[in-house]
């Protein structure tokens, strides 16, 4: 039973120290074009999407931009009739809506270069707006096709 409780006891303080962790912001983050994977602060992930450019913009599935930029979970909110996301920072709201070229920031409307789009199954949002909105920096690298997202110091 003593067994029993250290390993229940264990593997709830590792649940929490990886949940933390998926909850902090990334002191940096690197996209690759095309591709499913990302890396944050030198942990590599799989997407179920992979980033692409259009129109000369960057756009990312929205859960990976969020998370990467430290929105939790509940914080992404999906309206699938609206087609609508909002997301929550600290005290940064973000709201856009898919084909609209304008996003709302903290109750102020911004006008966007370009909207968030669909493409199959999966909503995509401009990358640098978001991660700039949200207390990041965003640098292209055009040799390696990435796209490093990284906290403002």
């Amino acid at each position: 039973m003593k067994k029993f409780m250290a390993t229940v006891f264990t593997l709830a303080l590792l649940f929490n120290c990886v949940a933390s962790a998926m909850a902090a912001p990334a002191n940096n983050v690197v996209f690759y074009l095309n591709m499913n994977k990302y890396v944050v602060d030198n942990s590599q992930y799989t997407m179920d999407a992979a980033p692409f450019i259009e129109k000369g913009r960057i756009f990312v599935p929205i859960r990976y931009l969020a998370y990467a930029c430290g929105v939790v979970e509940q914080d992404v909110q999906w309206h699938h009739v609206f087609e609508t996301v909002t997301l929550k920072r600290k005290d940064t709201t973000l709201q856009l809506q898919v084909g609209i070229n304008q996003a709302i920031k903290n109750d102020l409307v911004e006008e966007l270069d370009i909207s968030p789009i669909m493409k199959g199954d999966r909503t995509y949002l401009p990358a640098r707006w978001i991660a700039e909105s949200l207390g990041y920096q965003v640098q292209w690298n055009e040799k390696s096709k990435t796209m490093v997202i990284s906290q403002n110091s």
